[in-house]
């Protein structure tokens, strides 16, 4: 269990409250550092900070430890041109290009100040694909956003102008007052308030700044949690997650099961390494050991390919009495009997911890996709068994017990097991997300047993917008015709999108690859996620 460390600063006794959940937050958590303050009608109640600033835990927080606090900085922004208004040097209902004359490109002559600041300008992204480093070059991105022709008639609607917030709005600052905006904000704001804080750091000051440690998302398999469950009770089991903590230096385990993905196989071989030398039994699976078998050969004293279930009990047996076989070939078994998985074993960093498996395999064979080596054929689980995982609610979160994530490839496959799943899930109130493929969008009534039952997120692999390339991919069933209207069906019942793409198919052009940038980026449409 992590160490709360020693928590500095000052805490009213009548929020005592807060500063126990801070000090939680350490203990049960696995805070690295942090820190809180809180003012009531001008009074700091709460100032308190505690832990390390880095993640290798090599530098203590102080009391000045600065933190990016990404979207607040908007409002400061707007403190700015609010403070340009107090002085009578702006007019939110004047045109933005009577500042900034080149504003006025592309039909946005008239388009207020005030639509600026209440992200209803149509400027929330540039549609040209511009050079990453763009993104640090004022003027390059200022040219660019008043180039821009509004993606929707300004004023009409409302979109979160995330990313081009502080262009728009710190280039108005900058043309009225001659000063970059960070250069007037602290001049004007900071500095005389005596507030460390800062729009641009100068390098002297990165010392002082806390690196940022990603909130782990769920496990990218559930196969450790699922061998787990089918462990004899007599051999202990402890399930590591990289991403969360650190696999420790030494182990008294007799027994080390890696499982991996190809891009993970050298940090894998690194840890197989270690614990060989101190004698400990090394297994290796999953994706990569199955693919790569004489490679993974040599940094495991046995490996196991494809899916593990129907082995792991002869492997541990085998290991035990001393027999152990260099290669255990696993092949598919039927998914009735498989138990619960052990999700008392992930730690609570885990923000979503319930991963349910109701299918395994895909009935499509996409050219790139590595499902129907590693998971051959179609199979699906007892809907009372798949249910029984989702009624697992030893969570300590609420969010923890709501959200069920499937761990499925295309949930959606077997319409009716789908629907009987889903009609079981109608009762018990919970969120979930999942795989699955574009046809959804064609049944309506799966649509509505889908939103009854709770699911927030769907992801296509949607791949390509060109027909040659979907050829390729072996994936003609999508129709990029279509995807918008297929997404628009998904989003009319609240359920949001994420998508794949691929880049790089043989007829893929230079020309096609920024297109598709373009096409992904339409607001309205998705989030998404692209692979090349």
């Amino acid at each position: 269990m992590p160490q709360t460390p020693d928590i500095h600063g000052h805490c009213d006794p009548r929020f005592a409250a807060v500063g126990e959940t801070f000090s939680a937050n350490f203990r049960d958590h696995g805070e690295i550092g942090a820190a809180v303050a809180v003012v009531v009608d001008g009074d700091p109640v709460v100032d308190l900070w505690g832990g390390h600033a880095d993640r290798d835990r090599g530098r203590p927080w102080e009391r000045d430890t600065l933190v990016n606090v990404y979207s607040c900085t908007k409002g400061m922004t707007a403190l700015c041109a609010h403070r340009l208004v107090c002085e009578g040097r702006l007019d939110l209902d004047a045109p933005v290009a009577r500042y900034w004359p080149e504003f006025a490109a592309a039909g946005k002559e008239r388009l207020p100040v005030r639509w600026l600041l209440g992200h209803r300008a149509g400027l929330a992204a540039v549609r040209d694909l511009l050079p990453g480093e763009a993104l640090y070059d004022w003027d390059a991105m200022c040219a660019a956003l008043a180039a821009e022709t509004p993606w929707w008639p300004p004023g009409t609607a409302h979109g979160y102008h995330a990313v081009t917030f502080g262009w728009l709005v710190g280039e108005v600052v900058r043309r009225i007052t001659g000063r970059s905006l960070g250069a007037y904000f602290r001049e004007e704001i900071a500095e005389p308030l005596g507030a460390d804080f800062r729009i641009g750091l100068p390098a002297s000051e990165h010392g002082r700044v806390a690196e940022m440690s990603p909130l782990p998302m769920p496990p990218q398999d559930d196969d450790r949690i699922h061998l787990a469950a089918l462990t004899p009770d007599r051999h202990p089991v402890r399930v590591i997650h990289q991403q969360v903590e650190a696999p420790p230096r030494e182990t008294d385990a007799d027994l080390v099961a890696i499982s991996f993905v190809s891009g993970f196989a050298p940090e894998a071989y690194r840890v197989a390494r270690r614990y060989r030398a101190q004698g400990k039994i090394v297994v290796g699976g999953g994706p990569h050991v199955t693919f790569a078998e004489e490679e993974a050969r040599l940094h495991s004293d046995a490996i196991v390919t494809g899916e593990a279930e129907a082995v792991w009990a002869t492997l541990l047996d085998d290991a035990e009495h001393g027999r152990l076989q260099p290669v255990y070939r696993s092949a598919p078994r039927p998914l009735d009997g498989l138990p619960t998985p052990r999700y008392d074993l992930l730690p609570d960093r885990f923000f979503i911890k319930r991963v349910v498996q109701a299918t395994r395999g895909c009935p499509f064979r996409c050219s790139f996709c590595t499902v129907p080596s590693l998971n051959p054929g179609f199979r699906v689980r007892p809907v009372e068994q798949v249910l029984a995982d989702i009624r697992y609610d030893s969570f300590k979160h609420w969010w923890q017990r709501k959200v069920v994530w499937f761990w499925d490839n295309n949930l959606t496959a077997n319409r009716p097991f789908v629907r009987e799943l889903l009609a079981g899930m109608v009762p018990l109130r919970k969120w979930w997300l999942t795989q699955t493929s574009l046809d959804i969008a064609g049944d309506a009534a799966l649509l509505a047993m889908m939103r009854e039952s709770g699911c927030i997120g769907v992801f296509f692999g949607i791949e390509s917008f060109g027909k040659a390339s979907l050829r390729d991919a072996h994936k003609t069933q999508n129709k990029a015709e279509k995807y918008e209207g297929a997404i628009r069906e998904l989003h009319r019942r609240g359920i949001c999108v994420m998508a794949g793409f691929v880049s790089g198919f043989d007829g893929d052009s230079q020309a096609d690859i920024k297109a598709m940038a373009g096409d992904c980026t339409r607001p309205g449409w998705m989030c998404h996620s692209s692979a090349s």
